[in-house]
């Protein structure tokens, strides 16, 4: 059973979708309504706008998630990337 539980897990968080007023805005113009569209917009960012958003003083991409959508588990683990690789890996581990 906990296969199942998993799998239906990421399926929730894959289809996790918001509104447009509460998309994440990259600093390059990207546009993110959906969860699943994460993580190719940021392994396509350059090494600056990925580190615009994620930094020693922030993480928006871990705010965007516990805020939008109320993911403090994923949110957490998100927030502990501190390269594009890790959080990518994280977020396909998660979702996909």
């Amino acid at each position: 059973m906990a296969a199942k539980k998993g799998s239906k897990t990421k399926a929730a968080l894959r289809s996790l979708e918001t509104t447009p007023d509460k998309a994440f805005h990259m600093i390059n113009g990207k546009m993110i309504t959906k969860l699943s569209d994460l993580s190719n917009e940021i392994e396509s960012s350059d090494e600056q706008t990925f580190y615009y958003h994620v930094n020693d003083q922030k993480n928006d991409f871990a705010n965007w998630i516990k805020d939008v959508f109320n993911n403090s588990n994923l949110a957490t683990k998100i927030d502990k990337a501190r390269t594009k690789n890790e959080l990518v890996s994280v977020l396909k581990s998660q979702i996909k």
